[in-house]
């Protein structure tokens, strides 16, 4: 019998270490390629969500993020600036 390998969701977020605040409210969305999809919502601004650096990729319209509720969602990058390092 073959296992079916399994997705560990705690390593898939762990990679999303790149903390940046909304600098305005905006929208997230589960599924961009699919515009009439109703699961949607809001980032208020100075949400702090996270990215992956090693998928961050500025020439795209969305990008997907970490929220701060640990859900994957797509948010437009351009929406959020870098979180200083103290």
């Amino acid at each position: 019998m073959t296992r079916k390998p399994t997705l560990d969701y705690s390593t898939i977020v762990s990679a999303f270490d790149d903390a940046h605040q909304a600098l305005r409210e905006t929208e997230w969305v589960t599924n961009p390629a699919d515009p009439t999809s109703r699961d949607r919502g809001l980032v208020r601004r100075g949400d702090v969500i996270w990215f992956n650096r090693n998928h961050l990729d500025y020439g795209s319209v969305w990008q997907q993020a970490l929220l701060g509720d640990k859900t994957l969602r797509y948010v437009h990058h351009h929406d959020f600036e870098p979180v200083a390092a103290d």
